[in-house]
């Protein structure tokens, strides 16, 4: 159960209308065995299988947008783009970073810098910016990152805007980055977090 916890924290699955309480009483409801007393070691007491961990993010969305107009198979798609993938992949930021550091992905930055440096700087002069923002500082505000991601035509298939929205949040250095706070005059990506934005993209791609 612990492990439970620990992600609806990481994930910031607590809110108003789903207070702790709600988010432990899913735990159990969620977790229940095929048969009482049957002590199948395939579904352990006070644990998640799959099954049962699908079940709870069902019961966790439809109580966190009670009210809500959206079906439940909506009310999944919100929970899963603006909580679990926006806040999960974040428990351990440098976790990722270490793995994106690896010398079979380092070369082929290494082999593509330049020609990376080039677009960075391009869409970093974009119209997004504000008349009063200085041209050319070396960085790169999340719509002129939108505007990268669809030129390329990286936004295809389930890969929706939102997705996008959450690699410029979780590539931020700044761990004080909020959601509010994205798309702010003073939320900008650097070019090592553009480089890494990439690379969270294209193992996207892959899976």
């Amino acid at each position: 159960m612990k492990e439970f916890w620990k992600f609806a924290k990481d994930c910031k699955l607590a809110s108003k209308s789903l207070p702790l309480a709600a988010i432990d009483v899913i735990f159990v409801r969620s977790n229940w065995k095929s048969s009482e007393g049957s002590g199948d070691i395939h579904n352990p007491e006070r644990e998640l299988i799959p099954g049962e961990f699908s079940e709870s993010l069902l019961r966790i969305s439809s109580a966190k947008y009670d009210g809500s107009a959206r079906t439940l198979s909506q009310k999944l798609q919100t929970l899963i783009d603006m909580n679990i993938l926006k806040f999960a992949g974040r428990a351990d930021p440098n976790k990722w970073r270490r793995d994106f550091a690896r010398p079979e992905i380092d070369s082929v930055f290494k082999e593509y810098y330049d020609d990376l440096w080039k677009v960075f700087y391009c869409y970093s002069d974009g119209p997004c910016r504000s008349k009063s923002a200085k041209r050319h500082t070396g960085t790169m505000v999340v719509e002129e990152f939108m505007n990268l991601c669809k030129d390329a035509k990286l936004l295809e298939g389930s890969f929706s805007s939102v997705k996008i929205y959450s690699i410029f949040a979780n590539v931020q250095q700044d761990e004080g980055v909020s959601e509010a706070e994205i798309g702010a005059a003073d939320s900008e990506m650097i070019f090592p977090e553009f480089l890494e934005g990439l690379a969270v993209r294209g193992c996207r791609l892959l899976e």
